[in-house]
Order: structure tokens, then sequence, then C-alpha cells
């Protein structure tokens, strides 16, 4: 997946309260403006409302996912608000984001079902809702173990880190693995094979690679992991 200048101009066409910005470093390009939107997720109450953003786009790398700033100050930098300490918005772990995206990603796509939901969110809980209107996760490593356990369809830190190394590399070399669902044969002989597949035809083995390689330095309390 890499976002091109059609894609960047389709966004623009589809949200024409966005415009432009100067690039700010070579291969990232801008967009800024008016998010605009109404929303009524089921159950939940409808909201309209707008806010002022940046979405900083690469342009020069597979598999990044665009950064997105919120510029009135309206949504606090604050982790309980899922926002990271730069300003950019948690938008959910890397996997689901791609996953969320589908096998044909577009911007227009993911401010439709990444970042309106988010805004959407904030001015829920500007209203006065308590929690978070959605599925919330804890934050840091903890938040990206239950994301990831619950899209892999494993439970345990090291199921999830060898599940993430079957992505890593072909199928051909993955199948001789031990399987991570627990079933104490190897990937090639067990049905869960079948989830790994799925999931490949989402995304490049450099972009397992690279979520792979943030997962294995986190630390967590968990079973033999600490």
């Amino acid at each position: 997946m890499r976002f091109t200048e059609e894609s960047i101009d389709e966004l623009l066409e589809s949200w024409s309260r966005l415009r432009r910005s100067p690039a700010r470093e070579s291969g990232l390009v801008s967009v800024q403006g008016i998010l605009a939107f109404e929303l009524e997720p089921k159950g939940l109450p409808k909201i309209g409302d707008a806010y002022r953003v940046r979405i900083d786009i690469r342009v020069d790398r597979d598999d990044e996912v665009p950064e997105v700033f919120e510029l009135d100050g309206r949504i606090p930098r604050d982790v309980d608000e899922h926002v990271n300490p730069d300003g950019d918005f948690c938008l959910g772990s890397p996997l689901a984001v791609r996953l969320k995206l589908g096998r044909l990603p577009s911007l227009t796509h993911f401010v439709d079902q990444c970042v309106v939901p988010f805004l959407y969110a904030a001015s829920w809980r500007s209203k006065g809702g308590v929690g978070w209107p959605f599925n919330e996760l804890p934050h840091y490593s903890l938040g990206l173990l239950e994301d990831y356990q619950r899209l892999l369809l494993v439970n345990t830190p090291a199921s999830t880190r060898l599940a993430l190394a079957a992505l890593c590399v072909r199928p051909r070399v993955a199948n001789k693995l031990p399987c991570p669902c627990g079933c104490r044969i190897r990937l090639g002989k067990c049905s869960y094979r079948w989830h790994l597949a799925s999931l490949r035809l989402l995304a490049t083995r450099p972009y397992f690679r690279r979520i792979g390689a943030d997962f294995d330095q986190r630390k967590f309390r968990n079973g033999s992991d600490s």
C-alpha cells in the first residue's frame, strides 16, 4: 500500500474544505482544513460537528498510515483522549487500521472509516458522554497486545509473536513453525493457516516485519512475558 498523488486528489475532491498545505519535508504531503461530518452509529446519538485538522501523508514509503492532528486545541493532547504526546490521533493498532482499509485502501476510505469515528468520539465526550462510545482499548503496549490478540485470534504475547513471525515469511516457511493457535502441531497442518492467509492479502511481508519488530521490543506481564 502506498498512497499516491491520485489518492490525495480523490480525498480533496471528496472533502472539499481540505487543501494542500506547504510540504515540511521531502516525501511528505500535508492537507489541511475543515472536516465537517454528521454521523449516527448504531445505538448512539446522531452528532454533527466540524474540526480543523492536518493530515500528513507519506508518499515515499509503503504501508505508512497517515498522521492526523487537530489544530484548534479542542481535543486535549492527553492519552485518555487517545491523542499521542506529539498531537497525532491514536486511531488503533497498525494492524487494525490496515484491516479497516481493506485490499484497495484509499485516503477517502481512511478518513471515513478511521478519522471521522475518532472525531465523533471526541464530540460525544465533549457533550458529556462517559467513557468511549466505541470499543476502547487500554493505552500503550497493553492496548496493542489486546488488539493484536483479537485480530490474530490468539491469547498470549508468545502466541502473538509467533503469529506475527509467521506473517513475516513466505507461507512454505511459516508452515513449518508451531501453530500460534496452541494446537501443538505445525501451522501447515492446522486450519489456522487460512486465517493468516487472509491477513497476507492485505499487506506485504515488510509491513508485517515492521510491526513484528515493534512488538518484539515490548514487554508484557502475561504468561512467560514480563
